[in-house]
């Protein structure tokens, strides 16, 4: 059975790990439609010729102006990187097939700059990891072009950082035979982790049903009168609590996606709230023109997120920016034990 290597990342967190099936998500179109455009407009730029045609079921999404900001990011990130070499950036899907050893596959990086033995590849969304992914395209390329070693470059357009992972031929090679193994390992039991809510067997998993029964166990000894702090007390029982909630937690949502599909359910019902109402900017200017309103009065009801600041006025914009206080957040983690 082959292994994609996109699903590497998710293999080596679970290596039950299955894909759902099914057309994309808005951020997953919205994404496709960024990687398309940033290939486009490089190859264009620099090879002159057409590129390849739009061959995705559904019509791309529609980009905004934070979309477009983003994209140009990722443009001028790779322009960085590549120097004067960015001539020689390949970014035609034809260029960019690559088997990929011990996973019967063959993956498609996003940009390749063969002569200087680099890949890029680009991601919309938060930050993740993509290690596996990045070992795969490498192992290929360098079994492809007998080298040793090479560089894969992570763009994050959304958030505008750079991450460069570098391989050697058995890093990579140790990288990918590690996921496989685990993959093909007879018996193996599923991992709770961040993908969870991205296998097309999120409902019917052994471990997160038996974290869910953990959960309802738990809150049935409550019931019967034990303390709560027994758990808080306990950082193996806090865990697995937290482990069989979240599950709880994500078929509640599911639960109620479905009530609201259905128009409400005997014991809920379906209410609808006021959309959140805003003023676009270009009316703003208008409607103070013609009520005779100076536009430096209503300044102390705008605000304006730091990075475009930033963006509009450089390094003078540290002077006008106020930091809140840094947010701690709790995420899903591989448990060690």
């Amino acid at each position: 059975m082959s292994l994609r290597s996109s699903a590497l990342p998710k293999l080596a967190a679970c290596s039950s790990f299955e894909g759902k099936r099914g057309p994309a998500g808005p951020a997953a179109l919205r994404g496709t439609t960024i990687d398309y455009k940033w290939r486009q407009a490089l190859h264009e730029e620099y090879w002159g010729c057409e590129f390849d045609a739009w061959d995705n079921d559904e019509e791309p999404a529609e980009l905004n102006i934070d979309d477009i900001k983003s994209l140009q990011w990722g443009i001028d990130a790779v322009k960085s990187i590549c120097g004067s070499d960015i001539a020689f950036l390949m970014t035609k899907a034809s260029d960019l097939k690559v088997d990929i050893p011990r996973t019967n596959s063959t993956g498609e990086m996003d940009g390749l700059l063969e002569e200087k033995r680099l890949t890029f590849d680009l991601k919309t969304g938060m930050i993740r990891n993509y290690r596996e992914q990045m070992a795969a395209y490498a192992l290929g390329m360098m079994t492809r072009t007998f080298t040793t070693d090479w560089t894969c470059y992570l763009i994050f357009c959304d958030q505008e950082e750079v991450v460069r992972h570098d391989f050697t031929f058995e890093e990579a090679d140790a990288i990918v035979k590690h996921v496989a193994a685990e993959y093909h390992t007879p018996g193996k039991v599923p991992t709770m982790c961040e993908y969870c809510g991205w296998c097309a067997h999120q409902n019917n998993c052994i471990t997160r049903i038996h974290a869910a029964n953990q959960a309802f166990n738990t809150s049935g000894r409550l019931i019967a009168g034990e303390s709560f702090d027994e758990i808080l007390n306990d950082e193996d029982k806090l865990s697995e609590f937290l482990d069989g909630a979240s599950v709880i937690g994500d078929y509640q949502a599911q639960a109620k996606n479905k009530a609201k599909e259905l128009g409400g359910i005997d014991g809920w019902k379906t209410v609808k709230f006021k959309g959140r109402e805003f003023v676009k900017a270009e009316k703003i200017s208008s409607l103070l023109d013609k009520n005779g309103i100076d536009f430096a009065s209503v300044l102390e009801y705008v605000r304006i997120p730091a990075a475009k600041l930033r963006e509009l006025v450089g390094d003078d914009a540290e002077k006008a920016i106020t930091r809140g206080n840094d947010v701690l957040q709790l995420r899903k983690a591989k448990r060690t034990q």
